[in-house]
Parts: structure tokens; sequence; C-alpha cells
């Protein structure tokens, strides 16, 4: 903890890009000593929940509104990856509203986040971080994913709005994507405070044509 303590401070001291740097050699120092390991997976989710009502009232006084038009969930014991698409500002924020279950999320260049307020409330909810053009951070983000699916814990990960026909692994994730993740982005302004959104499969283009969806899949390890 204390190590931990001390590396903090001093990223905080470094300027960008070193701090960049700096957090990515540390990322690989621990996947080259410990490997895609993942832990206190209790201790993320009670912090989940803790986060989430914070996260309803920033939401609030920004007066961004969240409206749930379906959740096509099934009840399962497996591990959940979440795929939503990214459409505004407040995508994370929204989707873990959503989803209401604890799930770490995956997140690609972090650049100013590493030294924001918003790191340190990603690191108690859970979260893989990773340069996506780095490929040994990407290495060592995939073995971390893996760890904490075989440890039954839920991953969310955004993959970009299919009207920019990005390839995923332009996102960093480099792994297959069923024909059943690709959905077509929420229509909404991203000026807009209203969410509205859907969980679950969703496989029909009219069912989601005014939302935001949020694909569950089950993931088998």
């Amino acid at each position: 903890m204390l190590n931990s303590l001390r590396s903090f401070v001093h990223m905080l001291r470094l300027p960008k890009p070193d701090y960049e740097v700096y957090c990515r050699e540390k990322r690989l120092e621990r996947y080259e000593k410990n490997g895609g390991h993942v832990r206190h997976l209790w201790l993320h989710a009670l912090a989940h929940r803790v986060l989430l009502p914070l996260i309803t009232a920033e939401l609030y006084l920004g007066k961004k509104r969240l409206t749930i038009l379906r959740d096509d969930r099934l009840p399962t014991d497996r591990p959940v990856i979440f795929c939503p698409t990214h459409i505004g500002d407040v995508d994370i924020e929204m989707s873990l509203l959503a989803i209401n279950t604890p799930c770490w999320l995956v997140f690609g260049d972090p650049r100013d986040l590493y030294k924001d307020v918003s790191s340190m409330m990603l690191q108690m909810n859970g979260y893989i971080p990773l340069d996506t053009c780095e490929k040994p951070d990407r290495k060592a983000a995939k073995a971390q994913m893996k760890a904490l699916l075989q440890k039954r814990g839920n991953l969310l990960f955004f993959r970009r709005a299919p009207r920019i026909s990005a390839p995923m692994h332009s996102w960093g994730i480099s792994m297959p994507v069923p024909s059943t993740w690709r959905l077509p982005a929420g229509l909404r302004s991203s000026r807009s405070p209203a969410y509205w959104m859907g969980t679950g499969f969703i496989s029909s283009w009219e069912k989601i044509s005014l939302m935001t969806a949020v694909s569950m899949r089950t993931a088998s390890v």
C-alpha cells in the first residue's frame, strides 16, 4: 500500500507524456511479475455499490436523465461481458447505472485521466487501463481481463459506434466480436440531457432505433 502511494505521488509530479509512460511501465512491471492477476473483487464490488449513488447525484446535478426502456437480461451465475455503443460524454456513468451490477471497466488511452479524481473512482470500482497503440500493454490488459472472467468478475468495455466503421482492434481489444454485438449507436444528440438505454440480448435494429444498446454476453472460461 505504501509503495502504491509513493508511486502515485511520483506520477503526479511528472509532466505529460512522461506520466503516461510511467503508468504503462508500472502496468507492464506488474504483468511481468504477477501475470494477469486481479484481486480484492469483493472490495471492488462493495466500492461499486457505494459509487452508484454518487454517480446518480452527479448526473442529477448536471441535469442528465437516464431512462431504461427494457432489460432483457436473464439470471446467470457466469461472468458477463457488457459491450455498449459509445455515443456521448457520460456513457460510462450511464452504463454503470443501467447495468447496476459490479463490473470492471476496460479503458483505452486514459491520458489526462491518470491525474483526475475520476481515475481514483474508477480504481475503486475496478478498471483495466491500457495504451491501445502499445502491443505489450494490450497483451497485459487481455491477460487481466481473462483473469477477471475466470474469477467470475464482469467486464464493461465500449466498442466504437458502427457509423465509424472501425475494426475492433483499433480500440485495442483485438478479440473476435460475434455478429450479435454489432449494434447501432443510440439516436441521441451529444448535447441532449436524456439517455435511453436497453440491456440484454438485442438482435433487431428496429428495437434499438431510439436507445443506447448495452449488449450482454455470458463468457465461457
